[in-house]
């Protein structure tokens, strides 16, 4: 599937799932170039980045506009989305928009994607990342409570109810202290928790920050998993806590069978 393709199924699943209300959500794509992209970005600037990112030189990202509401990629995503390529210092990047833009900046979270991807290649040299910041329903709500505000809380607590979350949330979660989004603090403290490896970072009060290396529609199945979870740990709140779920020991049963290191169990 085209890139664009991807990025425009993916935000349209993300509505389905109730997690992308209004002009909610944002999604970004590191790319080793430009050469996958079509063209159709007709318009060139030269943009100032929020952060640098030398480590980027040379390199592309796909990002969806400020206030754009990723349902509506399907009605035309090169409208919705800049591609940034970035300039051999770091500092500025070249930004290319379709003729029929519709938005005035990038999301006001680029300055955390830009330095989750920057973060990415500067410790393991990844050549692809997709980025998605997202507002499911059921994990949001968790992340208001005590009880799951820390790492170990939540890998303890949504691990249990399906082996599949094992298997494909093979990262864990990361929590991440409420930070207004699109400040500073936020871009450090998600930076932070990319350090643990989690393939969820939960943002306290605001959603999730999903990440794969593979694919967008990996991403997105990524959270899809985060949510049933997430849901079946509601549930089972609302039925007083009688649902057993996974031992532990079940929990590295299925991990060892699929050579994943439990090591978030233990955060």
């Amino acid at each position: 599937m085209a890139i664009l393709d991807s990025i425009t199924a993916t935000g349209q699943r993300l509505d389905h799932l109730g997690a992308c209300e209004g002009g909610a959500g944002n999604i970004s794509v590191l790319l080793p170039d430009d050469s996958g992209v079509p063209t159709g970005f007709a318009n060139e600037e030269t943009v100032r980045l929020p952060i640098a990112a030398p480590e980027l030189a040379g390199r592309s990202i796909l990002v969806t506009g400020s206030g754009c509401r990723l349902r509506e990629l399907g009605s035309g995503p090169a409208d919705r989305i800049a591609l940034i390529t970035v300039e051999d210092a770091g500092a500025s990047a070249v930004m290319r928009t379709s003729a029929g833009r519709v938005f005035s900046r990038v999301t006001s979270e680029f300055n955390t994607h830009l330095a989750v991807h920057r973060h990415a290649v500067a410790t393991g040299g990844a050549q692809f990342q997709a980025l998605i910041h997202a507002q499911p329903p059921y994990l949001t709500y968790l992340s208001h409570i005590p009880a799951y505000q820390s790492a170990h809380k939540l890998n303890r607590a949504l691990m249990r109810w399906q082996p599949e979350t094992v298997v494909f949330v093979r990262g864990g979660f990361a929590y991440v202290p409420f930070e207004v989004f699109g400040t500073s603090e936020l871009c450090d403290a998600t930076v932070s928790a990319a350090n643990t490896g989690a393939s969820v970072l939960l943002w306290a009060k605001h959603g999730v920050l999903a990440r794969s290396a593979d694919s967008v529609e990996t991403a997105l199945d990524i959270i899809e998993y985060a949510e049933a979870s997430a849901r079946t740990e509601y549930m089972d709140l609302c039925a007083g806590g009688r649902g057993e779920g996974l031992s532990l020991r079940e929990i590295r049963k299925v991990a060892r069978t699929y050579g994943i290191d439990t090591e978030f169990l233990d955060r």
